[in-house]
């Protein structure tokens, strides 16, 4: 709740500070004492849009600091939290506002620099406004499916939603990280790899293969030109007779008779040796021509095979953007990732059973909620009428749509919830904005509250925990004004509200009750000099007791002058309405 609220330098307050406590506020004072302003300079602190003309004449800069009581695990909690701002046990939540004279302005967060928006975003989780001139909280639809659920105290229903919904959620997430369900991009990924992999087992690629052919196609195909050549020299060393081989043998004998005749100091014994040394060296070199010859012309279709597997083996290399020789490494790795891709596929039958329980039970636990919102919205409809006819109001009618939306997965349930009325009897159903009143938009938006909020026995920690109606009573008075003052009550019961109002009948069912006044500017000076603070109205506010409380209601009652009867009246009506 609002526990308390600091004013200075706004509009016609120079400094206020009120606290507030739980139950139901008022706020009275004669027309133009400034009883709105208090709500307009809330408004700045709770991120509304700011205006240099909010700054009393005079000063420089005006501020608003609001202190909220917050039940843990609110939605501002968690809020703040994501900003960084952790809120100790007990400790109340902060928004402070600085309005600039020059038009700027500057939010806090428990004294933390913060931007407007998230400070407009805490404000509207944390107060709803009814009034005159501004209406939010239940006319955003957004809130009507909360709302539903509040009144039809479905939170065991969804909880049990929430708890089905996850489990389903992991193991969807687990089946489209293994491919999709039903294992399709699992199984066309295990295709494609077997296709890969046939067609590099079908090759069989070797390391240093592609340097191998390669050379051996460029000899290939100078065989033909090097054929005639390599013959010649091939018969200068196979030749029997002329061969050089034999001739070197010939050579060699010949110098072994020498060499016998002249005795063992022959010279020749060096030439012999080095012809020795030159013969097998003579025929190596014809055993690797012959070979040479014979690989030329073995086969003549030698080339066009060294061709084929040379132009398949880079045709696989570009296909798989890996060079040649790392073929075979990749031809291991994608089996590697075929067989784990096949282990996987083989847990996915067990995976793809329990997300289909798991579907099973979310199904369950969604359909359950949808019936129990059906239902609760049947109540809600009876229960809005019934605070409507007490408003008079019974000329609008109010319904509440569930809709089930099959794509609609969420941890809520698949249903969409939307409250709508029809202004007059027989026009067609809309958006709670097409009543056109101001007056009976805010009396039915407590016609809603009473029947939502006013039955719980404690503050939904997602709703408002500050309830604000700006002159609700515009327009009505006795029976009707008291109907509004007993709703009020009971709504205070549950959350804090805050009421500005001119009704005695409101003013008497509060817990609290604070009076705005005006004081009058004092004599200005005769002088031109610009005008100064002292020569402004100021609004001051004070919290009633006893005897001013009555005095303050007998005003209410009676106007200007305050008769005996007046007085009398006031006393009854506080009297009536004390503790109830």
């Amino acid at each position: 709740m609002l526990i308390r609220l600091c004013v200075s330098d706004i509009v016609l307050i120079e400094s206020a500070e009120v606290e507030l406590g739980a139950g139901l506020s008022v706020l009275t004072g004669e027309t133009g004492a400034g009883k709105s302003i208090l709500l307009d300079a809330l408004g700045l602190a709770l991120g509304q849009r700011g205006d240099a003309a909010l700054v009393r004449a005079g000063a420089s800069k005006g501020s608003v600091t609001a202190f909220f009581s917050v039940p843990p695990g609110h939605a501002a909690c968690k809020l703040a939290s994501q900003s960084g701002i952790e809120l100790e046990p007990g400790e109340p939540l902060i928004l402070r506002r600085v309005q600039e004279k020059t038009g700027a302005t500057r939010a806090f967060l428990n004294d933390q620099p913060v931007g407007v928006a998230l400070l407009r975003e805490i404000g509207e989780s944390l107060v709803d406004v009814l009034g005159q001139h501004e209406v939010r909280g239940l006319l955003d639809p957004k809130r009507h499916r909360n709302a539903l659920d509040t009144f039809g105290d479905l939170d065991k229903h969804i909880e049990r939603t929430r708890a089905a919904f996850n489990p389903m959620r992991d193991f969807r997430t687990a089946i489209e990280a293994r491919g999709g369900e039903g294992g399709g991009k699992l199984e066309a990924e295990i295709a494609e790899l077997d296709a890969h992999l046939e067609e590099l087992e079908k090759l069989a690629p070797v390391k240093g293969e592609e340097e191998s052919l390669a050379n051996e196609r460029s000899l290939l195909m100078r065989a033909a030109e090097m054929g005639d050549e390599l013959s010649a020299a091939a018969q200068a060393l196979n030749d029997a007779d002329e061969g050089l081989e034999a001739r070197l043998g010939t050579l060699l004998r010949r110098l072994a008779r020498l060499s016998t005749r002249m005795g063992e100091e022959s010279r020749l014994e060096a030439a012999a040796s080095a012809l020795e040394r030159a013969l097998p060296e003579v025929s190596e070199a014809r055993a690797s021509m012959d070979s040479l010859l014979e690989a030329l012309d073995a086969d003549p279709e030698r080339l066009e095979a060294a061709e084929s597997r040379l132009f398949a083996l880079r045709g696989l290399s570009r296909k798989h953007d890996v060079a040649c020789d790392e073929l075979p490494a990749l031809q291991e790795r994608l089996r590697e990732r075929r067989d784990g891709l096949r282990e996987a596929l083989s847990r996915e039958g067990t995976l793809q059973a329990d997300y289909a329980a798991a579907c099973k039970k979310y199904e369950q636990a969604a359909d359950a909620l949808s019936k129990a919102r059906t239902d609760a919205a049947k109540r809600l409809d009876n229960a809005v009428a019934s605070e409507l006819k007490a408003l008079r109001l019974a000329h609008i009618a109010f319904r509440t749509g569930v809709e089930r939306i099959e794509a609609n997965t969420s941890p809520e349930g698949r249903d969409k919830v939307g409250f709508e009325v029809a202004p007059e009897s027989g026009e067609t159903f809309g958006a709670l904005g097409r009543i056109a009143s101001g007056g009976e938009l805010s009396r039915f938006m407590l016609a809603l509250q009473a029947a939502i909020v006013g039955r719980k026995k404690s503050v939904e920690t997602q709703g408002p925990v500050c309830l604000i109606f700006d002159e609700i009573d515009q327009g009505v008075g006795g029976a009707v004004a008291d109907a509004v003052g007993a709703r009020l009550q009971r709504l205070a019961q549950t959350a804090q509200v805050l009421v500005v109002t001119h009704a005695p009948q409101i003013a008497a069912r509060a817990t609290s009750h604070f009076l705005v006044s005006r004081s009058k500017p004092q004599s200005k000076s005769k002088s031109k000099s610009k005008t100064s603070s002292s020569d402004v109205a100021v609004a001051g506010i004070s919290q009633l007791q006893a005897d001013a409380r009555q005095e303050e209601i007998a005003r209410m009652l009676a106007g200007a002058v305050i008769s005996t009867e007046a007085r009398a009246a006031a006393a009854r009506l506080l009297k009536e309405n004390l503790g109830s």
